[in-house]
């Protein structure tokens, strides 16, 4: 069976999700987080590898794209901000850019413990869905 691709989720109900998931953050700090990533997605900015950002997996961890963030091929009922699906889904390509302030080898550092936060915010759908 092959990968399922993103679950659209919106901004606010992801940070409420997040903060639920990760006692000592904040909803609305992770409301800011989403919407300067989501900014930025939109203008262009891209992972280091070219790919387009995966909105949610950068306002957690550093800017990067799912393959980058995770280490797996593709999305399988992880979230994303709907405005970025929808972007994807119309095919919109982005230029390879970098953020302002950063190297390229800076937007492809993760930090190692970085991927328990992602994990722990980013993949409850399926657990979710379940209940």
């Amino acid at each position: 069976m092959g990968k399922t691709g993103f679950v659209p989720i919106t901004i606010e109900q992801f940070a409420e999700k997040f903060a639920k998931s990760n006692p000592g953050e904040s909803a609305e700090a992770m409301v800011r987080r989403l919407k300067d990533v989501l900014q930025d997605y939109k203008s262009g900015i891209t992972c280091s590898c070219g790919e387009p950002l995966w909105v949610i997996g950068s306002a957690a961890t550093e800017y990067g794209c799912f393959r980058c963030i995770t280490m797996e091929s593709a999305p399988d009922d992880d979230y994303e901000i709907v405005e970025a699906c929808e972007d994807r889904s119309l095919g919109v390509a982005a230029e390879p850019l970098l953020r302002p302030g950063r190297s390229k080898e800076d937007q492809g550092v993760i930090p190692s413990d970085a991927m328990t936060v992602v994990r722990a915010g980013v993949r409850m759908a399926e657990n979710e869905r379940q209940v």
